[in-house]
């Protein structure tokens, strides 16, 4: 699998042939066919089993932790441990969606049961209370953590322990900054209105009132 995932991240879903994944990881093309029926269904094994490792971190933070904040903490910090254990990986399922059509239609559809655990995970800590709100709150704070990463690879150095606590601060403000439903405080306020609008509306209030 790492070998599948390091051609991957090399060259991308289009341009990984099975040829050179097989020889990356020492067997012969037959060999590997025969554990993957086809390209597709590796790399998509490459996708899941990155999921399912940041998932797990996600469940472990879950409880282990007093407190909300010190959840989050554990989570963000887990994700940069398995992005450091296995990089090749943790690019494919970042990258992937925004490379060739077909990586891309696939890594979006593992990564959307994703959306769900994380949107479940944040929901004792916010007070978004909208179904739609929550799996956008979780979508924002995986697009947020996924480029952190990218970050951390493409800044050799930079100390994991503190950027784990800047990205955790980060989140932790935004999820948790709000103590009433966010959406119902949305739903509460008048739209605003469009630039000309209250003058167009004033005119429209005066010619009405004026006798014929």
């Amino acid at each position: 699998m790492s070998a599948a995932a390091k051609v991957f991240a090399e060259r991308g879903y289009a341009e990984a042939a099975m040829e050179r994944i097989a020889q990356a990881a020492g067997v012969t093309k037959p060999v590997l066919y025969d554990h993957f029926e086809s390209k597709e269904a590796l790399f998509v094994a490459v996708l899941e089993s990155m999921r399912d490792r940041l998932l797990a971190e996600g469940r472990k933070a879950a409880s282990a932790g007093a407190t909300g904040q010190a959840r989050v903490r554990a989570a963000v910090r887990g994700l940069l441990d398995v992005a450091e254990a296995a990089p090749d990986a943790m690019r494919v399922l970042v990258c992937a969606r925004y490379g060739d059509p077909v990586g891309a239609k696939l890594a979006k559809a593992v990564q959307s049961s994703a959306i769900d655990s994380i949107a479940a995970m944040l929901a004792p800590t916010s007070a978004i209370g909208e179904a739609w709100a929550r799996l956008a709150t979780a979508q924002f704070v995986m697009s947020g953590l996924h480029a952190i990463a990218l970050w951390w690879f493409e800044n050799a150095g930079t100390p994991k322990d503190a950027l784990a606590e800047i990205a955790a601060a980060i989140v932790w403000r935004g999820v948790s900054a709000w103590e009433t439903d966010l959406t119902q405080q949305i739903s509460n306020e008048p739209p605003p209105l469009v630039e000309g609008a209250a003058d167009e509306t004033s005119a429209g209030t005066e010619s009405k009132t004026v006798s014929p």
